[in-house]
């Protein structure tokens, strides 16, 4: 994994901090504030395969997906020692009651955008299962009467990393996204907490990346026993293409309606793009 590309995701914790110099006000928010909001990603588009090549059958790409909001549910400027974000991951057991029955369905890693063997220029709908989230957002606590700046502070974001399954398993793969979002839910809630605006991301960066490769290594060894999945896992494992996140304030969504974004992973030949929007409901 190179742990370069996961810095530019790491640069919106510098911005969870700016207004704490008006920590002195207190001005809780009323009962049922908030504005329904929306972050869908919508589209995958392949600009580039990394194995668009004769002899492959294209790529496998795969996400992994956390949503972040930073609002007045969680922070009150007042009381920077209990701050965090709210997070939520679509990976998880999803229950469906259709046609009278009860059934489970896992987002996993791999296969979770329902496409595989793609090769440049594909581009297919995200399903909403993995691609969409939606809340109310309530400005943060411990800010000015009128609102504005506590509107500006306020948060809605999402990460994403892309992924090319290559030779590791699921479970190592699952393994990886595990890891992934419980450091970065600590890195967030930290930088919430400490409402510090010196973040050092490359470092930060470091600790996530290490963190994410040593406990997919360590699923890898684990499964030895099925002999051929760990001889892949171990030469050929899946791919880290990229990480990128978008964020938007309270006041954008409120302002525009809609606030569309573009993310890009690219790594060696391969170039992905994954276009959204955060939108009030």
């Amino acid at each position: 994994m190179r742990k370069e590309t996961m810095l530019k995701l790491l640069a919106c914790l510098i911005a969870l901090s700016a207004p704490v110099t008006l920590a002195q006000f207190t001005v809780p928010a009323g009962p049922g504030a908030g504005m329904p909001f929306q972050i869908r990603l919508e589209r995958f588009k392949v600009i580039n395969a990394d194995e668009d090549a004769l002899y492959s059958d294209g790529d496998e790409p795969y996400l992994w997906v956390l949503y972040f909001t930073v609002d007045g549910t969680t922070v009150d400027l007042g009381k920077p020692g209990s701050a965090s974000a709210s997070f939520f991951s679509p990976h998880r057991r999803v229950r469906d009651h259709r046609g009278g029955q009860t059934q489970y369905t896992q987002i996993g890693s791999h296969d979770n955008l329902g496409r595989s063997g793609v090769d440049k220029g594909a581009d297919f709908p995200i399903p909403p299962l993995l691609g969409t989230y939606a809340d109310r957002l309530t400005p943060i606590r411990g800010l000015p009467q009128d609102q504005d700046l506590a509107k500006r502070a306020t948060l809605a974001g999402v990460i994403v990393v892309a992924m090319d399954e290559d030779g590791s398993s699921e479970a190592a793969a699952e393994a990886g996204r595990r890891e992934f979002e419980r450091a970065m839910k600590e890195e967030i809630n930290a930088a919430v907490r400490r409402l510090n605006p010196n973040v050092d991301a490359n470092e930060i960066a470091r600790r996530v990346a290490d963190r994410v490769v040593d406990k997919m290594k360590a699923e890898t060894l684990r499964g030895w026993t099925n002999v051929l999945r760990f001889l892949a896992g171990v030469a050929d494992p899946d791919d880290f293409i990229g990480a990128d996140f978008q964020y938007t304030t309270y006041e954008q969504i409120e302002r525009s309606g809609t606030v569309s974004f573009t993310m890009d992973f690219r790594k060696s030949g391969a170039h992905y793009q994954v276009t959204g929007a955060f939108r009030r409901q």
